[in-house]
């Protein structure tokens, strides 16, 4: 009886990836993934059967785990274009301290819904069913044989999840092997590369080439949150929106389209190679999230570089320190400082967040009060999602939209809300900065681009890539460029070069 119970789970178990989106193949797979993915369901029913004695619990409440994680696989994949992959597991913690950032893509109704079912039916199982066997009653030989099948399919599950070679394009690999078997794939396989890290890298080259410098121009840069010209989702969108964006790079050394690793979130996959100049693509398992592991090593990154001849490095960061643990992988990404939200107080959000004013003030305060050149890496925090949680107005639209836009764009019109905003802090911070005597360097890129599905399915629209300027207040070229991200931190190098000159070589006597 109780293998027929586990069969039957497994067959639903398997029938369960057909909701998967997408949808990978059943039964087509190799071998090795369909084997894989019964050793996974197999090692979670005898789990739980152990400590329940119960097989339609343990059937069930494998079931309920893994349609839990179908769901939020799916609401990543309608938010992100990416469905779920195994980094995204550890990051289970942050959803508990940051549950805005996270919880309402999943949708509160949805959520709300499946806990009250799975919650249902598992103590249904658990309180109905009666127990398997007696624990004060099993036998020393039954008890070892559950625990060495346990461990055998522990063991089977690594060499399986190693057999696999995996692309790392998560469609195409859940397609092959399978949604779980995928999942399984990436974790075993993900421990095995994580101390991998490409040296060919910009900063890795220019290191210890450097040489101290005078005359040393500020630099600031602005990670400015899902910045892009969405002007170019719709024609019903004022020009005005980005005035001051229009009038920087007609005057900035350099302009132009951003290719960027990210879709929709994952802030940390371009904010790495910015830092590093190394491309996301050839970081293996951890490009899905270079700050688990990768950046906890000593990598040569743009502060580096700027911190031997003669800047201080200071990030600015509106939100918790810890988040993405920042905290601790800063200061080996080469920052001297890290100023979060206990620098900011209610007053300054606009929304749910700190808003842009509150950072460009905080960006001019501590360029007039320094007394060394600086590095300033400023992370925005104001137009981050979800913006369906936002409420839009008549008012709104009217700033925004020269007519009335569809039904279905309240994403953009938030979203266009606190662009305006970023804007102005691209005029402001200008108009400070030509008013200061010491010069500097501004540069400005957006991490990545919203997440509208809605917007973006009724426009057509399949351009991950961001915007970015380079401007200084004494511009002397105008170049449009694109890049992608991983090189942009070698042209504010080259401009910051360009303005300033070498420290003459002390003389002995």
């Amino acid at each position: 009886m109780m293998i027929f119970l586990f069969l039957l789970a497994l067959a639903l178990s398997f029938l369960l990836e057909l909701l998967v989106n997408p949808r990978p193949l059943i039964f087509k797979r190799p071998f090795h993934a369909l084997v894989l993915h019964v050793t996974i369901f197999a090692i979670f029913f005898l789990l739980f059967f152990l400590l329940s004695r119960r097989p339609i619990f343990s059937g069930t409440a494998v079931l309920c785990g893994q349609a839990l994680i179908v769901a939020i696989s799916n609401a990543k994949f309608v938010a992100l274009r990416e469905p779920l992959v195994a980094s995204d597991l550890i990051l289970f913690t942050q959803a508990i301290k940051h549950p805005r950032l996270y919880l309402p893509f999943l949708g509160i109704i949805p959520a709300i819904t499946a806990l009250i079912i799975g919650t249902a039916v598992i103590y249904g199982c658990l309180t109905l069913e009666t127990a398997y066997f007696d624990y004060t009653l099993i036998n020393t030989a039954d008890l070892s044989f559950f625990i060495t099948l346990i461990i055998t399919l522990l063991l089977l599950f690594h060499t399986l999840s190693n057999q696999a070679s995996p692309t790392l394009d998560p469609l195409f690999d859940i397609n092959k092997f399978g949604f779980f078997a995928t999942l399984a794939i990436y974790f075993i396989q993900s421990f095995q590369h994580e101390n991998r890290v490409p040296k060919d890298s910009f900063f890795n080259q220019i290191q210890s080439l450097s040489k101290r410098r005078i005359d040393l121009p500020h630099i600031i840069t602005i990670q400015s949150e899902s910045f892009f010209d969405a002007r170019l989702l719709h024609d019903s969108i004022k020009p005005s929106v980005l005035k001051n964006f229009d009038a920087v790079i007609t005057q900035a050394q350099q302009y132009g389209r951003l290719v960027v690793p990210a879709w929709g979130a994952y802030t940390m996959r371009t904010e790495f190679s910015f830092l590093t100049g190394i491309p996301n693509h050839t970081l293996g398992f951890n490009r899905f999230d270079p700050y688990q592991r990768l950046a906890k090593n000593n990598i040569p990154t743009l502060a580096h570089y700027l911190s031997s001849i003669g800047y201080k490095c200071i990030c600015i960061h509106p939100h918790s320190a810890s988040f993405f643990g920042r905290d601790k992988i800063f200061p080996k990404l080469g920052f001297n400082t890290f100023i979060d939200i206990a620098a900011f107080d209610e007053s300054q959000k606009d929304g749910p967040y700190i808003g842009d004013a509150a950072v460009t003030e905080k960006v001019l305060q501590i360029i007039n009060e320094a007394s060394d050149p600086l590095f300033i890496f400023a992370i925005t925090m104001e137009n981050h999602g979800p913006l369906h949680l936002e409420k839009t107005g008549q008012d709104d639209e009217a700033q925004i939209y020269q007519s009335p836009p569809p039904t279905d764009f309240h994403d953009l019109t938030a979203y266009l809300r606190h662009l305006k905003n970023a804007d102005k802090m691209i005029g402001d911070l200008t108009s400070a900065l030509k008013q200061m005597k010491s010069d500097s360097i501004l540069c400005l890129f957006g991490d990545h681009v919203p997440s509208m599905p809605k917007v973006y399915d009724a426009v057509k629209y399949n351009d991950a890539r961001t915007d970015y300027f380079i401007w200084t207040p004494s511009q002397t070229e105008n170049i449009q460029q694109d890049l992608s991200i991983e090189s942009l931190g070698e042209q504010i190098v080259t401009v910051m070069h360009n303005k300033s000159t070498p420290q003459p070589a002390n003389k002995g006597h």
